[in-house]
């Protein structure tokens, strides 16, 4: 059933794919990879608050499974472009640690502390390249805030240099930050290695019934 389900979310056949998640979860309501994939699925579809739903019950069972983590940050930053990140513990963006935060959620200093919805995951994955392309892509699109976005689509591509997500939204920071000669030449680079790239947050892929939580 949850392998019928990957191959028809695959396929861009999602409300299908739930159907067969939700056979699956008749059986045992706490499968963890179908909650995951079934989150997944509504994520697809738009449906941002249910796919918590869904992320919330896994992490209830497996509290770091950082895939989860990931997807609930797509769906939290997709809900609104309203939506409110909360200060607890945030990222110190000059060294990369977490660091507790007492600072208003207005602060705008050089050096602001600010808690994205993808910190956790970050936290236990730091070199995760979708996870920091999507760390950067909240603090520019959602928060105006390039330069440090920058920093994140940075350390993605020291990671992988060719990393198309990375490339263009670093670019599209640039572009915002009047630097449209440098914004330029990263959009060509991503026109060539991938011309039908769409961005936007980057889901982690789904699980097929014999895949691990990605806990760490």
């Amino acid at each position: 059933m949850i392998d019928k389900g990957v191959s028809l979310a695959q396929s861009g056949r999602y409300e299908e794919a739930i159907t067969s998640y939700d056979k699956a979860l008749a059986i045992n309501p706490n499968y963890v990879n179908a909650l995951y994939n079934k989150g997944r699925a509504l994520n697809n579809l738009g449906k941002y608050q249910e796919a918590i739903t869904y992320y919330d019950k896994l992490l209830a069972l497996v509290a770091n499974d950082v895939d989860t983590l990931n997807n609930k940050g797509v769906a939290e930053a997709s809900l609104k472009s309203d939506f409110k990140p909360v200060l607890l513990d945030g990222l110190n963006f000059n060294t990369g640690s977490y660091v507790f935060i007492t600072a208003p959620i207005n602060n705008d200093s050089a050096n602001p502390d600010i808690k994205t919805p993808f910190d956790r995951a970050l936290e236990l994955k730091p070199n995760d390249t979708k996870i920091l392309v999507n760390t950067g892509k909240y603090l520019a699109d959602k928060l105006g805030k390039y330069e440090v976005a920058i920093v994140f689509f940075d350390r993605a591509l020291k990671i992988d240099f060719n990393y198309v997500p990375a490339i263009v939204n670093k670019g599209g920071s640039l572009e915002k930050l009047g630097n449209h000669e440098g914004a330029q030449e990263l959009f060509e680079k991503a026109k060539q290695l991938d011309p039908t790239y769409e961005n936007k947050f980057i889901l982690s892929p789904p699980k097929t019934s014999n895949a691990l939580p990605s806990a760490i």
